[in-house]
């Protein structure tokens, strides 16, 4: 935004105070950081320090993208200065669920404490995909969520924080290499593996203009 608006600001503060939730319900201390945009303004900054010490939590700007190194100090004392503060046993995360719940508990586990969601839901496509994964003794591992960056929900037009919502599950893959399982929400995409080699190596830029290596074998 160029101009400043605190109400926007405000509205804001509804989201950032789920994750600071999420991020306690693991057990774990916290930094809130800010990453400061140019046209940030003091008055701005200011209210986010307010919002994270009226919750205990210790607020560092960083301007890194900005100032570089010198940008990021304050976000580097601010952390080393909460771990000094720490008790020589560090304090151990508290996981949201156990492996050997059911790939259904271990979902809701995540849906409800990390994004607030009431319930979770499975299409008969996911369920077929669970039994999938049961068959091939997947059901003992992780799960890796994905959904929609934009919002707490699997819906990208749920802003800030909502409330009152059912998470879709559409889709289960079992990815047996890397030890979890995916469940995909909504109307996300995953991004497809690369290969060893890249082919973005083969392609070459012709001085003439040309390009060629985008087909294989030329």
């Amino acid at each position: 935004m160029a101009e400043p608006d605190r109400e926007a600001l405000v509205r804001g503060f509804a989201h950032l105070e789920k994750h600071l939730e999420s991020v306690a319900a693991f057990g774990l201390p916290a930094v809130l950081c800010v990453n400061r945009f140019p046209q940030d303004t003091e008055s701005e900054l200011e209210e986010l320090r307010a919002f994270g010490k009226a919750r205990g939590v210790e607020t560092a700007v960083c301007d890194g993208f900005s100032r570089g190194g010198d940008g990021s100090l304050e976000l580097a004392d601010c952390v080393l200065e909460m771990l000094d503060g720490t008790d020589a046993a560090p304090p151990q995360p508290r996981f949201l669920y156990d492996v050997a719940q059911s790939p259904e508990e271990k979902v809701a586990a995540i849906a409800r404490t990390v994004y607030g969601a009431d319930d979770v839901a499975f299409t008969a496509s996911a369920k077929k995909d669970l039994d999938a994964v049961r068959e091939l003794g997947g059901a003992g591992l992780p799960v890796c969520m994905a959904k929609t960056h934009l919002s707490l929900s699997d819906d990208p037009t749920k802003l800030g924080r909502p409330r009152g919502f059912t998470l879709t599950v559409r889709e289960v893959r079992l990815s047996a290499g890397a030890g979890f399982m995916v469940a995909l929400t909504g109307e996300i995409l995953t991004m497809p593996g690369l290969p060893r080699e890249p082919a973005a190596r083969r392609v070459t830029v012709h001085d003439d203009g040309r390009v060629t290596g985008l087909m294989q074998g030329e």
